[in-house]
């Protein structure tokens, strides 16, 4: 074999045929299949936790209006409300 049958060959070219005909092409194809399906699951996993977070503030939420009292009053007034009740049911003088 001559060196001008080498260098009519082409440096770098082999026999195979198609997209990914060198091994570090396969291995960028490879790559970018891998970084593709990391890329989805991670978007799936961020609207997941979006949802999961909703949701927790909801629950965070429904459970302080649980707490209120429905009097139409505000908060403190009554608190005020019920612990005069109460010291009164308990014959506690208030001052």
């Amino acid at each position: 074999m001559k060196i001008r049958d080498i260098v009519e060959q082409g440096y770098g070219d082999n026999d195979e045929v198609g997209p990914a005909a060198t091994k570090a092409s396969q291995r960028a194809v490879v790559t970018t299949n891998g970084n593709l399906n990391k890329r989805a699951n991670n978007q799936n996993a961020n609207a997941n936790a979006e949802v999961n977070i909703a949701n927790t503030n909801a629950q965070r939420d429904q459970n302080r209006d649980q707490r209120r009292i429905p009097t139409g009053q505000p908060n403190r007034a009554a608190y005020d409300a019920m612990r005069t009740d109460l010291y009164n049911r308990r014959g506690i003088k208030q001052q």
